[in-house]
């Protein structure tokens, strides 16, 4: 009898907590989840102040049409319904480097969903903000992507070191697209 009293208490005392901790997960759940966009859900955990992120040095190579060199890339959700990062017009420092074998240095970052803009890398540096994603959607240029992106282990200013990796067929890179 002394197990059977105990072992109810103990399970009055699961349940209890188990309640309460559900609601408050629920309740955490809902504010920081955010609604899903084409799909995605996920939320980058938050960096809290002071924290330093060790990120090793990469640079990222592409090909693509010789008509969209001078365009700025942005990249879409998977089923090109929504833009997803857009580069500030302070981060356009230079435009694409061209490298070995039609590979060109991408200045900005590059995605498998990266698409081209009929902005042009010149006209927009000189905007004084980034425009709005429904803005960017306007101004996709159907079907124009990168035809192959590489990730490299090397620093995007070594461009010898990125010209001696593609002549080698890029050993140790990782291919993106």
């Amino acid at each position: 009898m002394h197990t059977y009293t105990t072992l109810l208490i103990l399970a009055m005392a699961v349940c209890a907590c188990s309640c309460h901790s559900s609601k408050q997960s629920q309740q955490m759940q809902l504010t920081e989840i955010p609604a899903p966009v084409d799909g995605i859900t996920e939320t980058p955990a938050p960096i809290k102040p002071g924290t330093t992120i060790d990120v090793p040095e990469y640079s990222v190579i592409f090909k693509a049409d010789d008509a969209y060199l001078h365009n700025v890339p942005v990249s879409v959700t998977p089923s090109g319904n929504a833009v997803i990062y857009i580069p500030s017009p302070s981060a356009i420092k230079s435009q694409p480097v061209r490298l070995a074998d039609g590979y060109w240095l991408a200045p900005i970052p590059l995605t498998r969903q990266s698409r081209f803009t009929d902005y042009t890398y010149e006209a927009y540096a000189q905007l004084s903000e980034s425009p709005s994603p429904s803005e960017v959607m306007q101004h996709l240029i159907p079907d124009a992507h990168p035809t192959v992106i590489v990730q490299l282990p090397v620093a995007a200013s070594d461009t010898a070191a990125i010209n001696r990796l593609i002549r080698e067929g890029l050993p140790g890179c990782k291919t993106i697209r």
